[in-house]
């Protein structure tokens, strides 16, 4: 969900802003895995804080109104525009997580691979040979 800095200002607290903000192109690639880790935390405490104030003020207003669905107008429109938005960004976050691992990963096991080389010829033999099917 494309959303501008503004539209995102008129829905976000400042500490959801600085989420926000750590989501973007620009500032989410100087992250590393511990502090995306964090702000991931961060942003899925938010988001469903939010989706549980969204289903809250859903059944308040079913009770209030006798509608099946608790839907009355754009009642809740602003509380499920902005759990929306923390889920994006939470999205953002996991998805980089999950690219920083997988380019991590060839070099953990090149790392795995050189250390057992090593461990083998401190003990004075040969590496065995894997085979790869």
């Amino acid at each position: 969900m494309p959303i501008t800095r503004r539209e995102a200002q008129r829905l976000l607290d400042s500490g959801e802003m600085e989420l926000f903000d750590a989501s973007r192109r620009q500032t989410i690639c100087r992250h590393d895995a511990r502090s995306l880790t964090a702000l991931l935390r961060r942003a899925r405490s938010a988001r469903d804080k939010q989706r549980d104030l969204y289903q809250r003020q859903r059944l308040a207003s079913q009770a209030r109104t006798g509608d099946k669905g608790g839907r009355s107008g754009d009642a809740n429109r602003r509380t499920l525009a902005k759990a929306e938005l923390l889920d994006d960004i939470l999205q953002r976050f996991d998805a980089r997580l999950v690219r920083l691992a997988d380019a991590d990963a060839p070099s953990e096991a090149a790392g795995a691979k050189a250390r057992a080389q090593r461990a083998h010829a401190r003990a004075g033999r040969e590496p065995r040979q894997t085979s790869s099917r």
